[in-house]
């Protein structure tokens, strides 16, 4: 094996130099024998793109391949502890560990595998180099010599890492192990607090499909005026330029602001479309029709802002509707089920118009209640954003010790 030596101390090596001793090493998945058609709940599990998410490796829409046919391909059989990468399109460089839960496994010719000499290189320290900018620098790199980002197998096994003693690597491992484990269970807080929501929304409101409360029911046009938005072309030249909402800006009961564009208004389309906080949002059309309907509450925290014609707004009258509760009520099973039901597909995207959003039946339960949910989701967002906070410290953390774990030690 040819290692070479960097200015501190540690070795590099090509991952076809660390590489098992088996037959098939390193390599790819299936170039097309298994076909979707093969697909199924049970039998051996085919790895997807799909299927890696955050590092590890999701069973949560994992499908299933015949033995046969899984026998039939060697090539592209995974065993636990494989590496495994995505090697085409945008979403290279996903890496993950095939777990000891399942004992074999078989994947798509996206995915690319590694099986490691254990004596030469610790699986997890390769992961997290792998996951790394460094890594990820060099793969982007390498993958950029076509229209098509993606590398292949003579690419992967020429790979280089980094070669510390392997009792370093155990340790450097463990510790980014326990920092990412701190950072996934900040990460269940959010999750919890929203289950925890709709759990009272069901118990303050009951079933919103059944309404078996029996609360007074309304078209939300009966209690609010519904505007739609401007739309986005390259002839807007003139005006005052203003920033505007879209698609991406708006989720389930949240808001994402990290990147707000603009967009050339009249005085006379400000004065129609100018947001107010507390206008409520629901996104009009989208590429996957489970997610129109989708909506959230304007904070007002830009003024003046306007919204595209993608999202449609929704301006309450708070004497029978307070906007958070009209909110959640929309993603609630009742809300989505109408407005999902109501969408139409045209040229690939699903939309529902003003008048879908008009016609919504809405429950109006009593506004002392809402105003005690309203309470709650508010008590609970400043609870999601303390931890927030303390997620966002964490995951800094995280990439800094990713990054200075090899860039440091590894001389760069």
């Amino acid at each position: 094996m040819k290692i070479h030596k960097v200015s501190q101390g540690w070795d590099i090596a090509r991952l076809e130099e660390v590489a098992a001793a088996t037959r098939y090493p390193i390599g790819d998945g299936d170039h097309g024998a298994i076909k979707p058609s093969c697909y199924s709940k049970v039998g051996i599990p085919y790895i997807r793109v799909a299927d890696l998410r955050d590092g590890q490796i999701s069973v949560e829409n994992m499908v299933c391949i015949p033995r046969e046919i899984h026998v039939a391909n060697p090539k592209s059989h995974l065993f636990p502890g494989d590496i495994v990468i995505s090697k085409t399109g945008a979403t290279i460089g996903k890496v993950a560990i095939l777990p000891d839960t399942i004992p074999e496994a078989n994947t798509t010719s996206s995915i690319g595998k590694i099986s490691l000499n254990p004596a030469k290189a610790f699986n997890r320290f390769v992961l997290w180099y792998m996951r790394s900018p460094l890594f990820q620098s060099d793969m982007w790199r390498v993958s950029h010599k076509s229209a098509q980002p993606g590398f292949n197998i003579v690419d992967l096994k020429k790979f280089r890492i980094p070669l510390p003693p392997i009792l370093v690597q155990h340790r450097i491992a463990a510790i980014l192990d326990k920092v990412d484990a701190a950072r996934r269970r900040q990460n269940e807080v959010g999750v919890h607090l929203d289950n925890f929501l709709n759990a009272t929304f069901s118990d303050l409101f009951g079933d919103p499909v059944a309404n078996s409360k029996c609360w007074q029911k309304k078209k939300l046009g009966e209690v609010a005026a519904i505007q739609g938005g401007l739309q986005v072309t390259a002839k807007r030249k003139d005006g005052i330029e203003t920033p505007y909402l879209r698609v991406a800006n708006v989720y389930r009961d949240s808001l994402d602001l990290s990147e707000i564009k603009t967009i050339m208004a009249t005085s006379a389309e400000l004065e129609r479309i100018k947001l107010q906080g507390g206008d409520v949002l629901v996104v009009e059309g989208h590429g996957n029709p489970k997610e129109i309907g989708r909506c959230a509450v304007w904070d007002g925290s830009v003024n003046p802002c306007v919204h595209q014609n993608h999202l449609i707004r929704v301006r309450l009258d708070r004497r029978v509707a307070l906007p958070k509760f009209i909110s959640a009520y929309l993603n609630s099973a009742g809300g989505r089920r109408q407005l999902i039901r109501a969408g139409k597909t045209t040229s690939g995207l699903n939309t529902i118009s003003t008048s879908d959003v008009r016609a919504t039946q809405v429950l109006l339960p009593p506004v002392n209640l809402q105003e005690k949910y309203v309470a709650l989701v508010e008590q609970v967002q400043d609870m999601k954003n303390k931890w927030l906070s303390q997620e966002r410290g964490l995951e800094d953390l995280f990439l800094v010790l990713v990054q200075e774990s090899f860039r440091t030690s590894w001389g760069i």
